[in-house]
């Protein structure tokens, strides 16, 4: 087809420039698979990368699982095993002559000076501190191996099947990897440590290295020039290429996105920057139902014929992929034999989009109905009896309105390109750092 034929070009494209392949998948299905057009998918610069909501949802990925050197992304896990292993972050590690001299990326740690966890947490995900990482896990653990060990073994308590550590800093080793799906999996866990939520969102910090106070400035450009980019982490090594594990947020929602492979600095930040504007694109809020609105009429089961009015307590919404087609609602209802007052729970509804649960809400009554008289509950029984024979259930049918609510899908360029000021400020971080 044409478009496969657009597709494979754009592919064989060298990755210094932006690419969208047929194999690109949007939500749980490939390109090809729903016959799009290149217009229609973000265009991107990695080799791997992936976008999903904080619930995990997967709004846009390529190849997801495959193994991938990670750089200093290495360094969200080696946060996540201390954050989880100190408590109290203010203890004191000593500085050994092999962390001091350990190359690259440096937080310029002196040998034999002693500093607090947490300024060597800053050191590690601000400035991306090889130093900080190596005196972390030799204060942890006393062994860097027995660190790593640790550092595998909260991998497989995610299960992370794509990943495996050989250090805590992300120096390239010929066996350590994770996946981009991996990595979503880590960052989404590690963002609901206050501490690591807190660290990584600093452009700037200041920390106190064995008595010497340093100004620390992020390497996540993404961070410091866009207000919805809620921090993460860098990475880069010649054998990982420019990588960047990151958050934002838009209109409520998290988004966490992770590139992979980019070949120049800027174009992890500005595919990240790209993918997270097609994602609030498709992946958006809507309407549901309003408090005021009738949503079902449920049966009174001491009655043969008459319903209650029922709906949500308040105005109820949720977020839509709009490749994924139209919602469709379910209701579930109690038996509703006694008296039913105003904003009594009667039931629930739950809003589906494609198979996804979009929201669930109890169901509240809307009027009042004050019981049954004796007499009424004698003759409803002697209709059901007769039922019995007659195949008449004697009791209303559950009502339900508006289960099914159109979604249109946007079409626009919002995957296609940058705005020239988003890529100035970028380009202008990324200089003042050098």
């Amino acid at each position: 087809s044409l478009f496969l034929s657009v597709c494979l070009i754009f592919s064989s494209i060298s990755f210094a420039f932006a690419s969208i392949n047929a194999q690109d998948y949007i939500g749980d299905k490939t390109m090809a698979e729903r016959q799009l057009t290149i217009t229609q998918a973000p265009s991107l610069n990695c080799n791997s990368g992936i976008i999903c909501t904080k619930e995990g949802d997967i709004i846009w990925s390529r190849n997801a699982s495959d193994k991938h050197s990670i750089a200093s992304i290495t360094k969200v896990m080696t946060a996540v095993v201390v954050l989880e292993n100190v408590d109290d972050l203010s203890q004191t590690y000593e500085v050994s002559k092999t962390a001091a001299t350990i190359g690259e990326s440096s937080a310029e740690l002196k040998a034999g000076s002693r500093v607090a966890v947490w300024d060597l947490l800053c050191g590690l995900l601000v400035l991306s501190g090889n130093d900080c990482a190596q005196v972390l896990a030799e204060g942890l653990c006393s062994s860097v191996d027995l660190f790593v060990e640790k550092m595998n073994d909260k991998a497989a308590d995610l299960n992370m099947q794509t990943t495996h550590y050989t250090n805590p800093h992300g120096l390239d080793t010929d066996n350590q990897y994770s996946s981009a799906q991996d990595l979503t999996i880590l960052i989404r866990y590690a963002m609901q440590d206050d501490n690591f939520r807190k660290i990584v969102s600093f452009r700037q910090v200041d920390c106190n290295f064995g008595g010497v106070t340093r100004t620390l400035y992020s390497t996540n450009s993404l961070l410091n020039t866009w207000d919805a980019c809620l921090g993460i982490k860098t990475g880069y090594t010649n054998k990982a290429g420019y990588c960047l594990a990151s958050a934002a947020v838009n209109d409520g929602q998290e988004y966490y996105a992770v590139c992979l492979g980019c070949t120049d600095e800027s174009a992890r930040f500005t595919d990240s920057y790209v993918l997270y504007q097609w994602a609030f694109s498709h992946y958006r809020r809507i309407s549901l139902a309003s408090a005021d609105e009738v949503l079902v009429k449920a049966p009174l089961s001491s009655y043969t014929n008459l319903t209650i009015d029922a709906g949500v307590e308040q105005d109820c919404d949720g977020f839509i992929f709009d490749y994924d087609g139209d919602v469709e609602s379910s209701v579930t209802v109690f038996d509703l034999s006694g008296p039913v007052s105003i904003g009594q729970n009667i039931g629930s509804i739950t809003w589906k989009q494609s198979g996804r649960i979009v929201k669930s809400e109890k169901l509240v009554a809307k009027q009042d109905h004050f019981g049954t008289l004796a007499i009424t509950s004698i003759i409803t029984n002697f209709a059901r009896i007769v039922g019995i024979f007659t195949g008449d259930r004697a009791i209303a049918d559950t009502v339900v309105y508006n289960q099914h609510i159109t979604v249109t899908r946007k079409d626009d360029l919002s995957g296609q390109e940058i705005p020239q000021d988003v890529q100035n400020s970028i380009s202008s971080d990324i200089n003042s750092h050098r």
